[in-house]
């Protein structure tokens, strides 16, 4: 492909030398112009539409730096090369601030270093169109995922309608290959249904569907579908992903996501199973079927019946509270194997003695498990498919004690698991002692990148390779935790909070906290305040 350069400087010899200098062809460009300022520029740029501009400092009436700074207003996606003289670095850095991509020294200006400088900004527009590429077909694919055809062919394939899936996959390649699956149980659906109209119950899964749509975010393939009886199921395509423990946190995050979203939009509580990766389309079907049999079993839910109707009301009920939520994790991570079971006996005290189908223990065990996951991703625990297992063996259990006894076990192992698990690299330690240094000052990526000596790419593979979570979502974790402390100290206003750890505004603030906590700061001071 060849890209389209513009020269702009008010010597003619200067624009002659430049033309002459290389061969712009051969280097992938074709000069669509010259002009002798930057007005004249402006008038070309809304005609030629030019991937690169090559542009000099000082010029008549409209001068390089004031040209840079009208392309970077209203032209962004454009590069610009700038070509100066050595009294006029000043004006230069201002150029680079206005996106400029690199500058020559007219006095060192020869075609090796113009060759290397445009070979340079090639492959950064490069870059630009395959972004923007890519950006069109996950756009083109998520108004697919709302297609009323997809969601009927993902409803067919699940439950093994669909023998054609290779006519399929050439429409909607995402749902062949490897994908996962999330199905969703919307508890007590029959009950929810009562007294509803058609209507009234079409709106009510239309709105399950939106939430569970948008809850996938910035996952670029995925497709949220009505199976029957309040059964949602969510189809991840995990083609470009290769590390199935990052398949395994994406989906916890999203369990959670769809979970916290329900509840907190239309005050329903679910219970959710991961079916697994599989690595064909063919294979769906036959992992739906095993799940949906743990999900019933699990969730103490006759789904098909009218049986939801004599589960126990207080099933509605808090199963365990944040606070226990927290204070497990932290016996997890600080290896207190006496306070983990402790924790888990108060927790689980409640339902002692009942029936091993009764709703309300099988719901707190479904619940449990699926913390379990969310800390074994917190703590960057990678044998997720011995977990796996574990919770396996765990959900058919059908003694209430034994059931204890094992989610006992099983939380044990995570935190014997992390004492066994390698210290992060230098780098790695190095960068979490900056961050929890200066949480509280503006930091992210490149300036712990810098102190680190490091370019922010590799740094950040690096991070998420060790931690399993991002820089930002770190540093907004660390940050959370501050607030948290800030909070129960009650020294100061909920509002005053937000500055004090770091955060820019205060709205900000308060979603990245409830996203993390599960609870606005308002409530978490008030619950401080209550206990």
């Amino acid at each position: 492909m060849s890209w389209k350069a513009l020269l702009v400087d008010d010597e003619w010899l200067v624009r002659r030398e430049l033309r002459h200098l290389v061969n712009w062809e051969e280097i992938g460009y074709t000069l669509v112009g010259e002009a002798a300022n930057g007005l004249a520029a402006a008038e070309m740029i809304k005609e030629e539409r030019p991937d690169l501009v090559v542009l000099d400092i000082q010029m008549p009436g409209m001068d390089g730096v004031e040209l840079a700074r009208h392309i970077a207003a209203h032209e962004p996606q454009i590069r610009m090369l700038v070509i100066s003289s050595h009294d006029q670095f000043d004006y230069v850095k201002n150029t680079l601030k206005s996106g400029a991509s690199d500058y020559l020294l007219k006095h060192e200006l020869n075609p090796d270093n113009l060759r290397l400088v445009l070979g340079s900004i090639r492959k950064e527009l490069e870059q630009d169109r395959a972004r923007e590429r890519e950006e069109e077909r996950t756009e083109t694919e998520r108004k697919d995922s709302y297609s009323p055809l997809l969601r009927q062919f993902v409803r067919e394939l699940v439950l093994g309608y669909r023998p054609a899936v290779q006519q399929w996959m050439s429409a909607y390649p995402y749902t062949g290959s490897r994908s996962a699956l999330l199905v969703i149980q919307i508890a007590h659906f029959f009950r929810l249904s009562q007294g509803k109209t058609d209507t009234e119950r079409s709106q009510f899964i239309q709105s399950v569907l939106d939430i569970c749509q948008q809850s996938i975010g910035t996952m670029q393939h995925g497709c949220a579908v009505y199976i029957d009886h309040g059964r949602f199921v969510i189809l991840i395509g995990c083609a470009g992903v290769r590390s199935e423990s990052a398949i395994y946190q994406e989906l916890s995050h999203l369990e959670g996501a769809v979970s916290r979203s329900l509840h907190l939009l239309l005050n329903v509580k679910t219970a959710c199973q991961l079916a697994g990766v599989c690595t064909s389309a063919g294979l769906l079907p036959e992992m739906y079927a095993r799940v949906t049999e743990k999900l019933r079993y699990m969730s103490g839910m006759e789904v098909n019946a009218p049986a939801e109707m004599t589960s126990n009301s207080d099933a509605h009920e808090q199963l365990f509270s944040i606070q226990q939520e927290k204070q497990l994790l932290t016996a997890v991570i600080g290896a207190a194997e006496d306070e983990i079971r402790m924790i888990l006996d108060e927790v689980l005290k409640p339902v002692l003695g009942r029936s091993a189908n009764d709703a309300r223990l099988r719901l707190l065990l479904c619940e449990l498990m699926s913390l379990a996951r969310k800390v074994a991703v917190k703590i960057g625990f990678q044998q997720l498919d011995v977990l796996e297992a574990r919770l396996e063996q765990l959900a058919l259990c059908e003694d209430t004690a034994e059931s204890g006894e094992q989610l006992k076990r099983v939380f044990t192992y995570l935190s014997q698991a992390l004492g066994e698990k390698p210290s992060y690299s230098p780098y790695v330690q190095q960068a979490i002692q900056f961050i929890r240094h200066h949480y509280h000052e503006e930091i992210g990526l490149d300036r712990t990148a810098k102190q680190l000596n490091l370019s922010p790419a590799y740094l950040s593979r690096l991070f998420k390779s060790e931690t399993g979570v991002g820089m930002v979502e770190y540093i907004n974790r660390i940050r959370v935790e501050a607030g948290m402390k800030l909070l129960q100290s009650g020294e100061i206003s909920v509002k005053e909070v937000y500055e004090k750890v770091g955060f820019n505004n205060y709205s900000y603030f308060f979603r990245v906290f409830k996203e993390i906590t599960g609870q606005t700061p308002q409530q978490a001071a008030k619950r401080e305040q209550d206990s």
